[in-house]
């Protein structure tokens, strides 16, 4: 573990607010059926702190949304072809608030193109992210070419919803085992609404919640830089701490935890048939001796999970 074993490691920062979010979405500016304005509203009303707006080719700032209890993101999705069957689709959120830019559409691009577009993003100032991997149908090979990217969704709404996959936790431990360091998180990636004019279901399936200091554009950048959050469908992770080989979570009820590393025969978990695990310290030290990373997920018995960034020891 290289100097952490007789030291408290916070997974979340031991100070600051739990902000919920959804980093993924898309209004009338590109192909959402809502506007800014209305997905403001419809999110706050399910307690939501903060959206990125994350429209196709399109980055638009949208400052007259902020205030004291709510934060617009400026973001964009890019998405590329990759052959006849599969997509690749990059989020950026700009560290730059007034930042703006328009891209034309972008088809039939080989694996050196999509990797440049992610290093101007990079350059320019964005935090990327991969999305929706299943529904892309991304290969284990094409995900092994894709460079540059910080994060990548363990869960997006309108693949779940509308497609029946699932979560892609199992893709984002496979990249993990492979030695990428992805951040996961958990996004809507909303469009559509129902006839009577209320969201759709891929709204408020998954959420990224935020540990930050304060609710402003500033703070929330430096929660996602600095890894200072988790994804989740429902679970809520309050503290997260490793010390002594023995990792600490206080959480909302849930009836499992895991811990999981690089080699599968080394992990940890404590399983329990109801929701009544809130406080939990557990022994992950053959996990420390093992692997170079702990991955935590959480489920409580409706199925919902959460799921922390992985430590990794340097």
């Amino acid at each position: 573990m290289n100097g952490t074993e007789n030291k408290r490691v916070y997974l979340l920062p031991e100070e600051g607010n739990l902000y919920k979010t959804n980093l993924h979405s898309h209004s009338t500016i590109s192909d959402g059926k809502f506007t800014p304005e209305e997905l403001k509203k419809f999110y706050t009303e399910k307690g939501y702190h903060a959206i990125a707006y994350t429209d196709h080719r399109a980055c638009v700032p949208h400052p007259e949304l902020t205030d004291e209890n709510f934060v617009a993101l400026t973001g964009i999705e890019r998405a590329f072809s990759f052959g006849t069957a599969t997509t690749v689709h990059v989020c950026g959120i700009s560290r730059d608030p007034a930042f703006t830019w328009e891209i034309p559409d972008e088809k039939n691009m080989d694996i050196g193109v999509i990797n440049a577009a992610i290093r101007e993003m990079n350059e320019k100032n964005f935090i990327t992210t991969l999305n929706h991997p299943r529904w892309s149908a991304l290969s284990a090979e094409l995900m092994a070419a894709i460079q540059g990217t910080a994060n990548m969704e363990v869960v997006n709404g309108y693949e779940m919803k509308q497609d029946g996959y699932g979560d892609a936790s199992a893709l984002y431990e496979m990249e993990l085992r492979r030695g990428m360091k992805y951040g996961p998180l958990a996004t809507d990636d909303n469009h559509r609404r129902k006839a009577d004019g209320t969201p759709s279901y891929e709204y408020f399936c998954g959420f990224t919640v935020l540990k930050a200091k304060e609710l402003t554009y500033d703070a929330l950048i430096e929660s996602l830089d600095t890894g200072a959050y988790y994804a989740s469908t429902g679970p809520m992770i309050r503290n997260l701490w490793l010390e002594d080989k023995v990792l600490h979570i206080e959480c909302s009820p849930v009836c499992a935890v895991y811990v999981h590393g690089r080699k599968f025969k080394y992990r940890a978990a404590a399983i329990h048939e109801q929701d009544d695990i809130e406080v939990l310290d557990i022994n992950v030290e053959s996990l420390c001796d093992h692997s170079d990373y702990l991955f935590i997920n959480i489920t409580n018995t409706r199925g919902e999970k959460a799921w922390a960034k992985p430590l990794w020891f340097e």
